[in-house]
């Protein structure tokens, strides 16, 4: 992915520096969880933080990466027992192929190798308590459908040439140009939807079409001589931006609304109870959505760490998602573990897993 140098310009003119957004969470966290969230980095130099906003994150050593997960819930999976290491659940995955979606579809992406992603996954849910491979005589409960891929898009693309200055490159600057494109508007949303989960996904949507409103609004007083202007982003006060900071934790918000106007990479792990998919019947107990921006970073360096970083999220019910910021050392290495393959019982639920892309 190219860096965005315009952004990193101005960022560095400000003389500022990233904001360190606090993990959304929606119950106490298990022992997973502080395992992973609770080890703090080193704090950074002022010249290793300067330096740091000068380059782009593709050539950084220890790039500062922020990971983000939600788990939704349906009615049937809240009322299932709550598995721990002590008291396992036990399953049998299923995992699809690499999936390329969304508004752009990038080329030349290189995922890691299946096996090593299935280990990580089986390694992040034996520690909440989901194990694989149940012991003779004990059937499965569940069944779980493991996706993973990239959801593209490339909004600016329809500026650049047309345009004086730097191309648009935040939500906020790229917001007219989704508004007034409905495939671009559908695929914000159903990325929205991938990244932060539905109700996330719906308040974005309404603001989006308020701030669409605004925008026909403005057009017509302008026709008409009228003094009138309705505020839209950037600008303060405009539908987006009351969005983007409303709530306590307002930098979080932010950033998954930025997730949503640029490309990201995905993990998604979807639980149907087994029973029932043996009689072809499609029940999901639960879904957890695991995501990263693209920009920086390359697709084979960093699902694993996505999946460490935010495995502890699975399984576990959620009320907004998480954000976990942590670095990562370009310099690590994986181990492979040893993939399993199940049979017929998941080839219905495959395609009610994987994220739609709308028809450009």
């Amino acid at each position: 992915m190219k860096p965005h140098l315009p952004k990193l310009l101005r960022f560095l003119a400000s003389f500022g520096f990233a904001a360190t957004l606090p993990v959304a969470r929606a119950s106490e966290p298990t022992a997973s969880e502080e395992k992973t969230l609770s080890l703090p980095s080193p704090e950074p130099s002022f010249g290793s933080r300067l330096l740091e906003a000068i380059l782009p994150k593709s050539m950084q050593k220890r790039p500062l990466i922020l990971f983000n997960a939600i788990t939704e819930m349906s009615p049937e999976g809240r009322t299932r027992r709550q598995p721990t290491p002590e008291r396992p659940m036990y399953y049998l995955m299923h995992t699809t192929k690499f999936v390329q979606t969304g508004w752009m579809v990038s080329a030349g992406e290189k995922p890691p190798p299946v096996a090593e992603l299935e280990a990580a996954m089986r390694k992040a849910l034996a520690g909440n308590g989901y194990l694989d491979n149940p012991p003779a005589g004990q059937r499965p409960e569940l069944l779980i459908v493991f996706n993973f891929g990239s959801h593209g898009t490339d909004p600016e693309s329809a500026v650049i040439g047309g345009s004086e200055g730097s191309p648009p490159v935040t939500a906020g600057e790229l917001l007219p140009i989704v508004v007034s494109d409905l495939a671009l508007f559908k695929d914000v949303i159903a990325r929205a939807t991938l990244v932060a989960g539905e109700s996330f996904a719906r308040e974005l949507k309404a603001a989006l079409e308020n701030e669409a409103r605004n925008i026909q609004t403005n057009r017509i007083m302008e026709r008409t001589g009228s003094p009138i202007h309705l505020p839209v982003s950037p600008e303060f006060g405009s539908p987006f931006q009351d969005f983007v900071r409303s709530g306590k934790n307002s930098s979080t918000v932010e950033h998954l609304a930025e997730m949503a106007f640029h490309t990201c990479y995905f993990v998604m792990a979807s639980a149907y109870d087994y029973d029932a998919m043996e009689k072809n019947q499609k029940r999901l107990l639960w879904r957890t959505k695991m995501t990263v921006e693209a920009q920086g970073v390359s697709m084979e360096e960093i699902m694993n760490p996505l999946i460490a970083n935010t495995g502890s999220f699975l399984g576990r019910e959620m009320t907004e998602a998480a954000v976990v910021k942590k670095r990562i050392s370009r310099e690590g290495k994986v181990d492979v573990g040893t993939p399993t393959v199940v049979g017929e019982a998941a080839r219905s639920a495959i395609s009610e897993s994987i994220p739609e892309s709308p028809t450009k």
